[in-house]
């Protein structure tokens, strides 16, 4: 698998990467391939989980901004925790485009809109 398909050891995989690099690439990619594939109602279910929270961690905000948006009441509110949200919000995002996960992706995105409106409103409203 890891080996160059070139008697002379020219492959592509060879050309980019030291040896040392190949042998952890090629020992990492071995255990990542000999993990148990996962039977389809068991996927389902880890799947229908994870969206199950998604909705939950993403709808907890909607109450928080509209009380925000409409009282333009921000004093309770810490700058800093929501701004750490926001940037773990971000990461979390970018995580999930990486593994094409929607999930991560459509309940981060709305997320971030959301505290980013809070964020916004406590800015401008100390």
């Amino acid at each position: 698998m890891c080996e160059s398909r070139s008697p002379r050891g020219e492959g592509t995989f060879n050309k980019r990467f030291p040896v040392l690099i190949r042998h952890h690439l090629c020992e990492a990619r071995g255990r990542i391939f000999a993990r148990q594939p996962r039977m389809g109602a068991e996927l389902f279910t880890i799947k229908a989980i994870g969206t199950i929270g998604a909705v939950l961690t993403t709808v907890c905000w909607a109450p928080q901004a509209w009380r925000v948006v409409r009282h333009r009441n921000t004093h309770a509110i810490s700058l800093l925790t929501n701004l750490a949200l926001l940037a773990g919000q971000i990461c979390w995002l970018i995580y999930g485009l990486a593994l094409n996960d929607w999930p991560l992706i459509g309940s981060n995105t709305i997320s971030i809109v959301f505290t980013a409106i809070i964020v916004a409103m406590k800015v401008r409203y100390g």
